[in-house]
């Protein structure tokens, strides 16, 4: 009787995992019918959804979740991305994305957004260039060293008053001056030369808050010597 026994399990365990497998595997039940998205704006929800909508319908045990977030990473503004199954039917997509906090300009009118990770992200929406500090130059493009140096130095400038991240209008950057900033408000040029920035910002912040209380109107300030500032009056002050 032990001996019918034991065949009768050695022959019934195959059934079960055959059964086990269409339950799981092939079944209705387990067939991917919701997505949810977590941390995505709408604009890139709807990029990622056109992506991954052809998983739907596909057994849930059957997605590759590594291949599926390399898709998705595909995306610019995707920083980070975590996808968890959660049974029977859905698919879980946390995602972190990138946060511009420039933008970079060629000098030929097209604008891309920068991350404070110096990360070029995607082309800028030509309506929210007036919200970013812009680095003007393809040498900004190119290097993405000078980038961060770049918007390191911004990151330094207070967010108001006189030369500040507000009175900001571009950020350049040439071989001779060096960095090269414009004010927006007086539109003043300012070389800070390439070595010690925070120290000539320091000197350039007098010598505007100097300009400003006796009303000079300055069109260049070069603050790149030693111990000196140079300042060119606008004709007519």
């Amino acid at each position: 009787m032990k001996k019918r026994r034991k065949v009768f399990f050695i022959l019934i365990l195959p059934l079960i995992a055959i059964a086990t497998y269409f339950v799981l595997v092939k079944s209705e039940l387990t067939k991917l019918q919701e997505i949810i998205i977590q941390g995505a704006s709408p604009t890139t929800e709807d990029r990622i959804r056109n992506k991954i909508q052809i998983l739907i319908g596909n057994s849930i045990w059957h997605l590759d979740l590594d291949v599926t977030a390399h898709l998705i990473e595909t995306d610019p503004w995707i920083k980070t991305v975590d996808l968890r199954r959660q049974l029977p039917k859905t698919l879980t997509i946390s995602v972190v994305e990138r946060r511009p906090v420039a933008v970079l300009g060629n000098g030929l009118g097209q604008f891309k957004y920068v991350d404070e990770y110096s990360f070029i992200i995607d082309k800028a929406n030509s309506q929210e260039i007036g919200e970013y500090p812009v680095l003007m130059g393809k040498e900004f493009f190119d290097k993405k060293d000078l980038r961060a140096k770049a918007l390191e130095l911004i990151a330094d400038l207070p967010q108001e008053g006189l030369v500040s991240k507000a009175d900001l209008g571009d950020l350049r950057y040439s071989s001779e001056h060096g960095f090269q900033m414009t004010l927006s408000k007086t539109g003043i040029l300012i070389d800070l030369g390439k070595e010690n920035i925070p120290l000539h910002i320091d000197r350039v912040r007098r010598v505007v808050q100097y300009l400003d209380q006796h009303q000079v109107n300055a069109m260049h300030i070069d603050s790149d010597y030693q111990k000196k500032v140079l300042v060119k009056v606008r004709k007519g002050r």
